[in-house]
C-alpha cells in the first residue's frame, strides 16, 4: 500500500486515480479515459469525493491506495 504525502497537495488540488478493480475498468472503458474517480482538496490534507455511497470528506493522511493503483495530481 501507499500513500501520498498531504505536504504535496494545496486547496484546489485534484487527485484522480485508476484502481486495478472491475467497477473502475468498466467505468474508464465506458468513458475512454485513463481514470476513474476524482478528489479535490478543499484544505490541507482533506479532499471531498462522491461514491456510491455519497459525498463524503476525506483526510488523505488515512488514505491507502493499493500497490498497482495509479494516482496522478493536478495543482
Amino acid at each position: 500500500m501507499k500513500r501520498i504525502s498531504i505536504n504535496n497537495v494545496q486547496p484546489g488540488d485534484i487527485l484522480f486515480t485508476a484502481r486495478p478493480r472491475k467497477i473502475s475498468k468498466s467505468i474508464r472503458f465506458s468513458t475512454g479515459g485513463i481514470v476513474s474517480h476524482a478528489m479535490i482538496c478543499v484544505q490541507h490534507g482533506s479532499f471531498i469525493d462522491s461514491t456510491s455511497d455519497g459525498v463524503q470528506a476525506r483526510n488523505l493522511q488515512w488514505e491507502l491506495f493499493e500497490d498497482d493503483e495509479q494516482v496522478f495530481h493536478f495543482a
